[in-house]
């Protein structure tokens, strides 16, 4: 209590004598500008958070979404032990249930986001690159010869830029077609 006093009246005394004018330097000064005598300069550093590869959100989606793939797990129901045959029957449950097979189909739809998200990741840059289209053509290109996951994974950097070439010349010969397929597409 009497410390909570004693730092009440100092920090009061602190407040009239900087209101109150000095002809020459205030008594305060020194404790006011301590900050300019004690302190450097340094540059300013950003920090910015990494975000995450698209294997990283892969994983993350398994762990968030945990009891779906523990309900579409129907892989290996039998096994053979030292005294005999067994069946797991939670694994041959969740094999026919509508809860297994629409866990099953969530996780489907997990990994072809994956795939899908992977592939673009490559694609994209390279047929901006290789292809000189601009806005709408470039769009209808990357969505009428989008490879599949399998090949664009497998293939070697002069592989991909050939299929652009290749692809180019087809899509620049048939522009107007391809457009309308697209058109009746969506």
């Amino acid at each position: 209590m009497v410390k909570a006093i004693i730092l009440v009246c100092f920090f009061s005394l602190l407040g009239v004598l900087s209101s109150m004018s000095f002809p020459y330097e205030s008594p305060l000064s020194f404790w006011l500008d301590t900050i300019g005598k004690d302190t450097i300069e340094i540059e300013e550093i950003k920090i910015e958070k990494a975000l995450p590869t698209l294997e990283e959100k892969f994983e993350q989606k398994k762990t968030d979404y945990r009891t779906i793939y523990l309900l579409g797990d129907n892989k290996k129901p039998f096994f053979i032990s030292r005294t005999g045959i067994g069946a797991n029957l939670n694994k041959i449950y969740n094999h026919f249930s509508k809860s297994g097979i629409k866990a099953r189909k969530l996780q489907r739809f997990f990994e072809n986001e994956y795939e899908d998200d992977s592939m673009n990741e490559i694609w994209k840059p390279y047929s901006v690159e290789f292809s000189g289209l601009k806005s709408d053509s470039l769009q209808d290109f990357q969505i009428y010869y989008k490879p599949t996951f399998s090949w664009i994974v497998q293939a070697s950097h002069y592989d991909r830029i050939y299929y652009i070439k290749t692809k180019l010349k087809n899509y620049l010969d048939s522009v107007e077609a391809i457009r309308s397929k697209l058109r009746l597409a969506k």
